[in-house]
């Protein structure tokens, strides 16, 4: 019998194919005891012979009813955004968190999100100083497994690292190599530089099943923009090795100023390699370099017609492009609610992927060992220590919905449950205390 792989989660009701990436929504008892039995580890025979007494049962009923589970049994899907966003911040524990493995990086993008991490006070060049003077800019091997086991004995799905460049920590591989016996679904986020043909190969073994890679315009753009005249030859090479090495590759870019007008060309080129699901992640205030960066909201809905005209008619067709991070459906700096009858709805619901999960069902641990609600937060709910993660989530979680709660100002949004302000971060840095 060739059954998915399981862990199941009692607090959010879903099992998890660990080896695919797949969850799985029981649609009634037997179902759910089904899911906890094989994600205790017992066999499908085990589990018939377990489960027979109690339904009064033959035990190759049980088995049939095991098959029929997963092939058509139960809710599946893949699109862990969609399907996580129902969280309602009541998990004991996230379903996945991110792990910043290294504060160092080998290009030089004057708008990455590591300016969260020490306030919104420095530039660019400021901010590669800084890290440049850190005593310590990875996590210790020690913490990295201690963290694991935390989210191992928790019951956490899947585990994403993170940098910096992911790929320069110095136990890179033996992390991964961990994880995997943990039964993590792995995820890597890189710039692709230090990608080969054999590295994708061996992150397929490790039981890496997605890597996102950056990527933010054409040769000479994303060249540009990374700092670094190797970038694009390196991450759309990188893109090709996980492919051919049966991984799922999101590309993902910053819509900056430099790109948005382009950044689709550059899609449309990368789409030939394979690739299926794209990223644009607007890029958000946060610095002193903001007017070199950030484009307008005003600009998204012309961005998204773009999107969905080259979906419909072009080298988009057949692919997924989403926007992270919370975008507001309003597309504007204050709230201001969107009517059932605006002619931009249809696209709304078709490419905003809604409100942040952050804090309810997923985190980040800094490179520092310390919990927040995301990568771009530097707001932190533990010291350091692994042994603070249960506690932390709990007074995160808590501080997140106080975040969250409805405002006023968005009331009689036609979209107010899937946006919910969008990115929260703002909100949740005046109310986390």
């Amino acid at each position: 019998m060739d059954l998915p792989t399981i862990r199941y989660r009692p607090d959010a009701d879903l099992a998890f194919d660990y080896r695919k990436g797949v969850y799985y929504k029981p649609l009634n008892d037997i179902g759910r005891d089904i899911c906890e039995s094989l994600g205790r580890g017992r066999s499908p025979d085990e589990t018939a012979a377990a489960l027979a007494e109690s339904y009064d049962a033959h035990p190759a009923e049980i088995l049939d009813d095991i098959a029929g589970l997963f092939n058509g049994g139960a809710d599946a899907c893949r699109d862990w955004q969609g399907l996580e966003k129902a969280g309602d911040g009541s998990l004991s524990f996230p379903l996945r968190m991110e792990l910043e493995l290294t504060a160092l990086c080998n290009w030089n993008c004057g708008f990455c999100y590591n300016v969260w991490k020490i306030g919104n006070e420095l530039t660019g060049a400021e901010l590669r100083r800084y890290v440049k003077s850190l005593p310590n800019k990875n996590m210790d091997l020690s913490l990295a497994t201690a963290i694991q086991d935390v989210l191992a004995d928790q019951g956490v799905f899947i585990v994403r690292y993170s940098g910096g460049e992911t790929m320069l920590h110095p136990d890179f591989w033996a992390i991964l190599r961990r994880g995997a016996l943990k039964n993590f679904y792995q995820v890597v986020f890189t710039n692709g530089h230090f990608v080969t043909a054999d590295s994708a190969a061996r992150l397929r073994e490790l039981n890496v099943g997605t890597v996102l890679v950056s990527l933010h315009g054409d040769r000479a753009t994303h060249n540009q923009l990374a700092g670094n005249p190797l970038a694009y030859d390196r991450a759309t090479a990188a893109i090709a090795h996980l492919c051919k090495a049966g991984i799922e590759v999101v590309v993902e870019a910053t819509l900056v100023k430099a790109n948005h007008q382009t950044i689709l060309d550059a899609f449309e080129v990368i789409r030939d390699t394979g690739v299926s699901e794209f990223r644009l992640m607007r890029y958000v205030p946060t610095g002193k370099d903001d007017q070199s960066y950030a484009v307008p909201k005003t600009r998204l809905p012309e961005i998204m017609s773009d999107v969905d005209r080259r979906q419909r008619t072009g080298r988009l067709a057949d692919t997924h492009l989403g926007w992270p991070c919370g975008q507001t459906f309003c597309h504007a700096d204050a709230d201001t609610p969107v009517m059932d009858d605006d002619p931009l709805n249809e696209l709304r619901r078709k490419q905003l992927e809604g409100h942040c999960g952050a804090g309810r069902v997923w985190a980040s641990i800094s490179y520092d060992g310390r919990l927040r609600n995301c990568p771009h937060s530097n707001v932190f709910f533990t010291s350091g220590t692994a042994a603070e993660l249960i506690s932390g989530w709990q007074a995160l979680s808590r501080a997140v919905a106080r975040a969250t709660a409805p405002r006023e100002s968005c009331g009689g949004c036609s979209f107010g449950t899937s946006c919910r302000g969008g990115c929260h971060l703002h909100h949740f840095l005046d109310k986390a205390a």
